[in-house]
C-alpha cells in the first residue's frame, strides 16, 4: 500500500498558497500520459516506470487515464480483474488499459480507491483526471466512481460557458 499523503503547508493549493487565489484554469497541472501503464504493473510499452500514486506524491496533479473492456478469458484465466461487488463490477470486464488488456491492465477497484484515498488525505489538493472510455466501459467506470463516493469529488458545471472555481 502506498502512501499517499503529500508533506506541504497546511494551508497550500497543490503546493503554493499563491494557488488558492487562481481559478482553476490558472494553474499548470503536471499530468501523466496513460498513467495506469507502468511498469510497477506490468504493462508492455509502459508510460512510466513507477505507478500513478507515486508521481501523485511526488507532486503530479494531472491523470490521463483509458479505460477498456477486457477479453472474458484472459481476465478470469490471469486474475487480472477483481470484479469488486462494492463497485458494483461484480459483471464487468472493465479495467484501465490501453487498447488491449493483452499488454497490461490495472483493476479499477485498486485505480478508483487509490485516486479518492489520495483526495481524502489531501483534501487541498486538486486533480485533473481526464478518462478516454473505450469499447463501452462508460457505464461501468461511472458505476464504480459512484458506489466508490469518488463522484463526490467530481467538479460538474452548470453550462459548457463556465467561469472556473478557485482552487
Amino acid at each position: 500500500s502506498t502512501n499517499l499523503r503529500v508533506q506541504s503547508c497546511p494551508d497550500c493549493c497543490n503546493g503554493s498558497r499563491s494557488n488558492c487565489k487562481l481559478p482553476v484554469n490558472k494553474v499548470i497541472f503536471p499530468t501523466l500520459h496513460r498513467a495506469h501503464a507502468s511498469k510497477d504493473h506490468s504493462f508492455i510499452g509502459a508510460s512510466h516506470d513507477k505507478q500513478f500514486e507515486d508521481a501523485l506524491v511526488a507532486g503530479y496533479r494531472g491523470l490521463q487515464l483509458n479505460t477498456c473492456v477486457c477479453e472474458n478469458i484472459l481476465s478470469l484465466s490471469k486474475g487480472l480483474l477483481a470484479r469488486d461487488e462494492a463497485l458494483g463490477l461484480q459483471n464487468s470486464n472493465m479495467g484501465f488499459c490501453h487498447s488491449a488488456c493483452g499488454t497490461g491492465v490495472r483493476d479499477p477497484t485498486q485505480v478508483i480507491e487509490n485516486i479518492k484515498n489520495f483526495l481524502d488525505v489531501n483534501p487541498r489538493e486538486v486533480l485533473l483526471v481526464d478518462v478516454d472510455m473505450n469499447e463501452g466501459s462508460e457505464n461501468d467506470l461511472r458505476t464504480a466512481m459512484r458506489a466508490s463516493g469518488l463522484l463526490d469529488y467530481v467538479y460538474i458545471p452548470d453550462s459548457k460557458y463556465v467561469e472556473w472555481p478557485r482552487m
